[in-house]
């Protein structure tokens, strides 16, 4: 019964009753599974969660429990990787905003065998343990606390029972508890494998370390964390320093010596550690390897990806006594830093020491982000031609220079697979001068993956009719996101788009059209095309042939076509062609306010198509050999021109 709005009957003695009672629910003797929505707190009746059910997700308060968006998107929005992201396979699921009740009622017992739960703003509550289950949530798999000021901890130890706390737990999710001072009091035998921590602007360290247990060893050793990412934390300065006592306030500064800019000293060791991102944060050093010789620095041996932004007062990234020991890295994304120390080279190395270290790394790089003004700087310098030789993705970000030189890029990075440009100056085209293409014929990078980001003054990938077969030839993944200048993505042209698989348009608010009819007949590969928020788009096919009363345009492997808010659209292709879409499974049409049918001709479909006018469930009709029928017939004009989830990132 979730997503239900079922008006629960309030029990009151001598009344009748006129609607469904949750105490319904409790004469069902065999019921193992249930799943369902309370809106209203104060109608839950005592012993409803102590039910023995072998199943269930119960949702209880009006609120959505949709986790927040944008917890990383500020700073990490191109590292989706480094959220942490619970499995949600869990078969006991219980989300709680409670407006109306005690937190102490009698109401409560029993959901101590939940797996995954949700907490929202729980009033009085001050921590986890023990105000919701004195027995140590023994089955709890997934725990997200968020939206509550009074929670000042999830677990006080003082007041523990003969209990382990969290013995079962696989992930913890903490979002907007402005006044929390601590997770855990003392000990929590958790074994941490990712960490995310971000925005906590009163944050001093991620671990507390007492002087006592500081002293006493030598090594401090996160043995199974395997990503670690920090954002915008101004008050941190050390992922772990010794306090002076397990109780004392975690903000006391540490006596250990130079470590308050030094974000990792020389007792910490993450051995299992793949990923580390850090960004807006107030260190001078990343690492401590003073006095350690390069054959015993086995910290950081398993990095594959390091990722530094906006770090203003790092002074270098790397030593020439650690990089030997990162022999796995295959991902450095360095930006908006090493502007005002003029001792260091492009990638955060003293000055003094030599290039030899970067040419055992660079290698094995597979994927690398840097700005235009780098990469110029790499293709006039006199590297060996097998430096990037293992590179198969390339993020360039911020040039403002009339004419880039791509094809320069394209035959030095010749194994690239995946390129990634954001925030250029192009005038019109991406890949202009046609006549250079003659001297790198054969030297260029197979392409399959070409993603545009935030290029106001493009117009087109590239001239019309123009022929850069060699570019396009191997491109299977195309996205444009807020080029706002764009009018059509593909345009008439004399290349085959033969492996293209995904067209995707986000945010390109004068985009027309997105492919031309003549360009359309080459996407023989074609499995999805999504486009969102680009209002000014009228028809997504537009017809390029003068005089052709009715064609044929086969997208043979297309399975999901999703239109999400677009203001002018009218129909998926105005001209009278016949589209034979034999593999589609999935229409969504949302936003779509202008839309009244799919195209002017023929649509050959399966015998059944899920068209969806909105985004839960229940908002899906059955196309049975006939979009146009179906869309005229969707419930109302007001249920298309509802803007979905995604509107706010548009702009």
């Amino acid at each position: 019964m979730g997503n239900c709005s079922v008006e629960w009957e309030v029990e009151r003695a001598n009344s009748e009753r006129s609607n469904a009672s949750l105490d319904e629910l409790m004469l069902l003797p065999w019921l193992t599974t249930l799943e369902i929505d309370v809106k209203n707190d104060s109608i839950l009746s005592e012993g409803f969660l102590a039910r023995k059910l072998e199943r269930f997700n119960i949702s209880i308060g009006n609120e959505s429990f949709m986790p927040p968006k944008n917890v990383t998107r500020e700073r990490f929005q191109s590292r989706p990787h480094f959220l942490i992201k619970s499995n949600r396979e869990s078969l006991r699921e219980l989300k709680l905003k409670l407006d109306f009740m005690d937190i102490c009622s009698m109401k409560l017992q029993g959901i101590n065998n939940v797996e995954y739960l949700w907490l929202d703003k729980l009033q009085g509550v001050k921590n986890v343990l023990f105000y919701l289950d004195t027995e140590g949530f023994s089955q709890l798999k997934h725990l997200h606390v968020q939206n509550n000021p009074n929670f000042l901890c999830i677990v006080d130890s003082m007041e523990m029972v003969a209990c382990e706390a969290f013995p079962l737990l696989e992930s913890l999710i903490l979002h907007n508890l402005i006044n929390m001072e601590r997770i855990c009091v003392d000990r929590l035998k958790v074994e941490l494998e990712r960490i995310a921590v971000v925005n906590c602007s009163k944050m001093k360290e991620i671990f507390a370390i007492g002087e006592e247990v500081d002293n006493a060893i030598e090594k401090i050793e996160f043995a199974q964390l395997r990503s670690l990412s920090l954002g915008n934390l101004p008050e941190v300065t050390n992922v772990c320093r010794e306090v002076k006592t397990p109780s004392a306030s975690l903000n006391r500064p540490s006596s250990q010596e130079d470590t308050s800019t030094l974000l990792f000293n020389k007792k910490v060791a993450l051995p299992n550690l793949e990923a580390l991102e850090i960004s807006a944060i107030n260190v001078d050093k990343i690492w401590h390897y003073n006095q350690i010789p390069a054959a015993v620095f086995p910290h950081f041996q398993s990095l594959t990806r390091l990722v530094v932004w906006y770090c203003d007062k790092l002074k270098y990234i790397f030593s020439a006594s650690m990089i030997g020991s990162l022999k796995q890295l295959q991902h450095l994304d360095i930006r908006d830093y090493l502007s005002q120390n003029n001792g260091n080279d492009q990638l955060g190395i003293p000055a003094q020491q030599p290039l030899l270290p970067l040419e055992k790394i660079l290698p094995n790089l597979k994927d690398l982000s840097l700005n235009g003004k780098d990469v110029k700087m790499i293709l006039q310098a006199d590297f060996p031609q097998h430096l990037f030789g293992s590179l198969k993705q390339l993020e360039i970000a911020e040039d403002n220079s009339a004419c880039f030189p791509i094809w320069n890029v394209l035959e030095r990075f010749h194994n690239l697979e995946i390129l990634s440009l954001f925030q250029f100056s192009f005038h019109e085209e991406v890949f202009s001068e046609e006549g250079s293409l003659e001297k790198h014929v054969g030297k260029l990078a197979m392409i399959k993956t070409l993603e545009l980001r935030w290029h106001y003054h493009l117009k087109q990938l590239c001239k019309q009719d123009s022929k850069l077969g060699p570019i396009f030839q191997y491109l299977e993944i195309l996205k444009a996101y807020h080029c706002q200048s764009l009018l059509i993505l593909l345009p008439s042209s004399s290349v085959s788009f033969q492996n293209l698989t995904a067209l995707v348009a986000f945010g390109c608010k004068k985009l027309l059209h997105m492919v031309t009819s003549s360009t359309a007949k080459t996407l023989v590969r074609l499995v999805a095309i999504e486009i969102y928020g680009c209002r000014a788009m009228t028809e997504v096919v537009i017809n390029d042939k003068d005089g052709v009363e009715k064609e044929e345009i086969v997208f043979r492997k297309l399975k999901t076509l999703e239109l999400f808010d677009l203001d002018s659209l009218t129909s998926f292709c105005s001209p009278n062609y016949t589209f034979k879409l034999p593999s589609l499974q999935d229409l969504w049409v949302i936003g779509c306010p202008k839309m009244k049918i799919f195209t002017t001709g023929e649509a050959i479909t399966p015998p059944r198509v899920n068209v969806w006018y909105g985004e839960t469930a229940d908002q899906r009709r059955w196309a049975n050999n006939d979009l146009n029928t179906t869309i005229q017939q969707l419930p109302a004009e007001k249920l298309l021109a509802v803007s979905s989830i995604y509107s706010t990132y548009y702009d």
